[in-house]
């Protein structure tokens, strides 16, 4: 009887661990297969972007135009009136930028005030959020574990991480790009290998796909290409252009036309135009560059150019490194990843091209036309389309009979990939030696407090000058004028200081000597051995 009742006992025991092995089985099942634990690793990546935010900011100039343009719109001043004059001998940046990122710093300045840590924080969650989206904008999702890889992939590599450090608008773009895929992806959706128009007289719709297309162009000049890839996508496949799209490009135009009126500069002075002007002539300086468009060339040396550039750039991913290890690890990597890149967009195009396929054909071609270069920072929104197309391709081919080979090229990037993310030095960003630097407030601080508001000086730095200080500038001409053409210059716009410093020297590195001027035409009013102002006489 005690030997039946043991038994009994244990077989209920048994079972009871069953069942409890099989519900949290079931759980964790449940969880892996859900959108969770994308969102919680999401979270806590962002989380590590955020406990590692550097204080301050580094000397370039865009962010302090953004900065700049927000606290117009709280202050109730004209939004282009940012202190920058636009040196037509030199250009650095358009009068202003679209307003769509500097509204949402606006907000983030109403609340805390002048915060590099909250500006930055609300960057790193556009790109977080940016990297649901696209895993979401797919018609081919990824299994569970391709996107934990795509997330980790991105959030750690090197290029992303460093950026996150600085208040710039790309991945703000990129969100909104990722949004507007979305949206068109799911309009327009395949049946039996044909596209088909889900929306083709929604109007209501179309007031949606409108808003997307402003704000793209809202928060980078280049999201106008959504306008074109809709146009193409609907000609290519239905050979007409449907009532939604229409619907869609006159809310585009009437918001882009009040945008305009937004961003429009203030009035410039008159007599300093005139003085410009005057003195292009008197140089023969022709060719003026206003705006990005006067960088637009449609030269095949110059789209060759472009060309290698961008394919140069994307090398970056994969830092370069000192060690030897490294550096093979990055190009394998590298290699690895433009290969199955590349063939996933073929065969993505070979199966008819879709939304996705013919907006990356459109932005690379205007990136390609255009002769501004910055590095990756232009392919920011394109970067993680293309991990998705090298990481479905590679999924794909699981299912085939190079899966033993397809197993080995995983392992190899996956390795190549540690080993360059972990030699690179993109990690530490120098943040010491940028606009919090101690040398750096005491140059502030001096032309705060010991030269006149209205004064106008001449700087490599004109708009981070201004944003600090409150004072006007503009950018020093190129140096094959010489220095007579810089005082008829700082003469035309009534420029009355000149500063050097270490940031374009050695980017504030240490110590420079001070320039060789006649004593005669300027005089050094301030120096700390960084940075050296002085007074045209």
């Amino acid at each position: 009887m005690r030997l039946v009742y043991y038994k009994a006992t244990t077989n209920l025991l048994y079972l009871n661990k069953s069942n409890l092995y099989m519900k949290n089985h079931s759980a964790i099942s449940r969880l892996y297969n859900s959108s969770y634990l994308t969102i919680i690793t999401l979270v806590l990546f962002y989380i590590l972007w955020i406990v590692t935010e550097t204080p301050g900011h580094n000397w370039a100039g865009d962010y302090s135009q953004y900065i700049r343009h927000a606290m117009n719109l709280v202050d109730g001043k004209a939004y282009a009136d940012t202190g920058y004059i636009h040196n037509t001998f030199t250009f650095i940046s358009p009068s202003s930028y679209p307003p769509l990122f500097s509204l949402t710093l606006a907000f983030i300045y109403v609340i805390f005030g002048f915060n590099f840590f909250a500006f930055k924080v609300l960057v790193a969650s556009y790109f977080m959020v940016a990297l649901y989206v696209a895993l979401e904008m797919t018609a081919e999702k990824l299994s569970k574990i391709y996107q934990l890889v795509f997330i980790v992939v991105l959030a750690l590599n090197p290029y992303f991480w460093l950026l996150k450090n600085q208040v710039l608008s790309e991945y703000l773009f990129m969100l909104v790009v990722f949004l507007t895929l979305l949206v068109l992806a799911k309009r327009y959706t395949k049946l039996d290998g044909k596209y088909i128009d889900s929306r083709p007289f929604d109007i209501k719709f179309g007031l949606l796909i409108g808003l997307l297309l402003y704000l793209n162009q809202a928060t980078r000049e280049i999201g106008i290409v959504f306008v074109p890839t809709i146009l193409c996508f609907e000609i290519f496949h239905f050979r007409k252009i449907s009532l939604t799209t229409v619907a869609a490009l006159i809310v585009f135009f009437i918001l882009n036309m009040a945008g305009q009126e937004l961003m429009e500069p203030p009035k410039t002075d008159k007599a300093r135009s005139e003085s410009v002007s005057i003195l292009a002539k008197t140089y023969n300086e022709v060719n003026l560059n206003k705006s990005h468009l006067d960088y637009i060339s449609i030269s095949l040396e110059s789209i060759s150019t472009q060309v290698k550039r961008y394919i140069d750039a994307v090398r970056h991913l994969w830092p370069d490194s000192s060690s030897k290890l490294a550096y093979i690890a990055s190009v394998i990597a590298y290699l690895l990843f433009v290969a199955f890149a590349g063939a996933g967009y073929i065969r993505a195009i070979y199966y008819g091209p879709g939304i996705i396929e013919i907006f990356i054909g459109g932005y690379m071609t205007i990136l390609f036309l255009f002769g501004g270069f910055e590095g990756l920072r232009y392919m920011i929104p394109i970067i993680p389309i293309l991990f998705l197309y090298a990481f479905m391709f590679h999924m794909s081919m699981l299912k085939t009979k190079l899966k033993p080979l397809m197993l080995a090229v995983a392992v190899i990037f996956s390795g190549a990939t540690c080993i360059s993310y972990a030699s690179s030095d993109y990690f530490s960003n120098d943040w010491e030696k940028g606009v919090t630097n101690p040398k750096a407030k005491e140059f502030f601080s001096f032309v705060k407090a010991s030269t006149p508001e209205e004064s106008i000086f001449i700087y490599a730095k004109p708009r981070i000058l201004a944003l600090f200080t409150g004072r006007q500038a503009s950018a020093k001409p190129k140096n094959r004028y010489g220095e007579e053409f810089l005082i008829d210059y700082m003469k035309a716009i009534n420029a009355t200081y000149l500063i050097h410093s270490a940031v374009e020297v050695n980017g504030m590195s240490g110590p420079i000597e001070e320039l060789k001027l006649p004593d005669n035409k300027f005089k050094l009013i301030y120096t700390n051995k960084y940075f050296y102002v002085y007074k045209l006489l």
